[in-house]
């Protein structure tokens, strides 16, 4: 059976005044009655059937009727019964009226509905929420009007249940509210489009990467960064955070090929005392001080298929289980991923699984190699000596060896920049830069290759330390692990000294 269509707010208004004539037309006729009809009884039969027909009007309106007196419901139509959810309308003949309505509404609605004191000048059209016999709540919209019931004042009052409508205007409300925010965002990024958080360039490419972080951002989508090594794929997932909704809370970065197998799982979910040798504590993992925020997962690649299978459960449930324990745990986090390796190869080679590729890959976003925005290098080099120099007025870089870098290809991206720049501030001038795998000569120096002045000896065997370490990690572009192979140390002696020299 079709559902009635809901009457208009004329149409109540419209309702209550026709509710309000029919009784102002009752005492009439009940005045006429006393003056002309000296029969008692038969006047009194008279005026009970006018009221039976004002009660009948009542109970045929569409919406909710009812009349208040003394803050007490006296009568009430099968709508309005029918609306909160009651099976009969004695049920509420006689309740306290502000008792129908939710907690924080009966102060004010104590007032509308109070006859003796009624305010003229109250705005008669009102809204509030009522609270079911079910317990549900509604919203609805009162229209009342003063009349006169057994020598007294009380309050006539239509009631529409407008649940729907709020709810509608919430939504649009709401949806109004997030265009508003992501263009407060676009307009400050557009301020300066050179630079998006602490990314540099102007490019077409990297103008590509700013629209995706706005998009990326005003979702909780999963994210991968796709990009060769030192492209900025951390840099990328920070500004996300940064323009999303979570910015108040943690970002945490984990490199996942830092991380050996047999403890993944404890890093990420934490683990219980006990669990396994030298568990000597409860811990908690990257989920749980992640919780809110947003985990940032660099070098995914790494992780194993095993690792794989327990990460798809989080993302498609939120829950985890920290090792050694038996109940589960949920996180509200935002997983951003990044890798230098092409996933499409990995699941062909079986390094990934499938369903975990799709997973993590909602909104890839393609990291441009320093050799395709070459029109960013100016940019970055200004950004760089501006922001790495000790000095106020940072040393210009010669336009020969401007030259140099503009036709160089940057295996080691943005990351080998950013080193060559360092450099050439320890150093105080570029005597040779090594690129392609041969020293070429940027600008004269010394034919011995020394850095200048001798001085303290354990200040310069640092700074020769360190020089090969960078050259060690450009020929490898950044890969750790090869680059620890080659220089015959342990990975993590290779981290502590790139942590030792400010190397990232």
């Amino acid at each position: 059976m079709p559902m009635a269509k809901k009457p208009t707010i004329k149409e109540l208004e419209q309702t209550v005044e026709e509710l309000k004539n029919a009784h102002e037309q009752l005492i009439i006729y009940a005045k006429e009655l006393k003056g002309e009809i000296k029969d008692h009884k038969k006047a009194k039969t008279a005026l009970a059937e006018e009221r039976e027909r004002f009660e009948r009007l009542v109970e045929l309106s569409p919406d909710g009727v009812i009349l208040v007196q003394d803050r007490k419901i006296l009568l009430t139509n099968h709508s309005f019964v029918e609306m909160l959810g009651y099976a009969d309308a004695k049920d509420l003949v006689g309740m306290e009226m502000v008792e129908v309505f939710d907690v924080e509404f009966r102060d004010f609605f104590a007032k509308v509905f109070d006859s003796r004191a009624y305010d003229k000048d109250f705005e008669p059209l009102q809204r509030g929420i009522c609270m079911c016999q079910d317990g549900r709540k509604i919203w609805v919209s009162t229209k009342s009007s003063v009349i006169t019931w057994k020598k007294g004042p009380a309050i006539l009052t239509a009631i529409r249940d407008i649940t729907e409508d709020v709810q509608r205007e919430a939504a649009i409300q709401e949806e109004a509210e997030n265009f508003r925010k992501e263009n407060i965002k676009l307009r400050s990024s557009i301020k300066e489009r050179y630079r998006f958080g602490r990314l540099i360039g102007k490019s077409a490419p990297m103008q590509k990467v700013y629209e995706l972080i706005l998009k990326a951002a005003a979702t909780d989508a999963n994210i991968i960064i796709l990009g060769e090594s030192g492209t900025g794929k951390e840099l990328v997932a920070s500004a996300i955070h940064e323009m999303s909704d979570r910015v108040d809370k943690a970002f945490i970065t984990v490199n996942c090929g830092a991380i050996s197998e047999n403890l993944i799982e404890s890093e990420f979910f934490g683990h219980r005392k006990g669990a396994f040798t030298g568990a000597d504590s409860d811990k908690n993992g990257y989920f749980h001080a992640a919780d809110k925020g947003t985990l940032f997962l660099d070098e995914v690649g790494e992780i194993g298929l095993n690792m794989q299978v327990k990460l798809l459960r989080v993302l498609e449930t939120g829950e985890y289980t920290p090792v050694g324990d038996t109940r589960s745990r949920k996180s509200d986090i935002r997983i951003v991923f990044a890798t230098n390796r092409n996933p499409s190869d990995m699941v062909e080679a079986g390094l990934m699984r499938e369903d975990f590729y799709y997973r993590i890959s909602v909104i890839p976003i393609n990291l441009p190699p320093l050799r395709e925005r070459k029109e960013d290098l100016p940019l970055l080099i200004e950004h760089f000596l501006q922001s790495h120099s000790a000095d106020k007025k940072p040393p210009a870089i010669p336009g020969k060896i401007m030259d140099v870098m503009n036709n160089y290809d940057w295996p080691g991206n943005v990351r080998e920049l950013l080193s060559v720049i360092r450099r050439y501030l320890v150093l105080g001038d570029i005597s040779v830069l090594e690129i392609g795998g041969k020293a070429d000569k940027l600008e004269p120096g010394s034919d011995d290759g020394s850095i200048g002045p001798v001085g303290d000896l354990d200040e310069t065997l640092k700074k020769q330390e360190k020089r090969f370490i960078l050259n060690a990690l450009n020929q490898h572009r950044w890969h750790k692990g090869k680059t620890a192979a080659a220089l015959k140390i342990d990975p993590k002696t290779l981290y502590t000294k790139m942590k030792k020299f400010g190397i990232s």
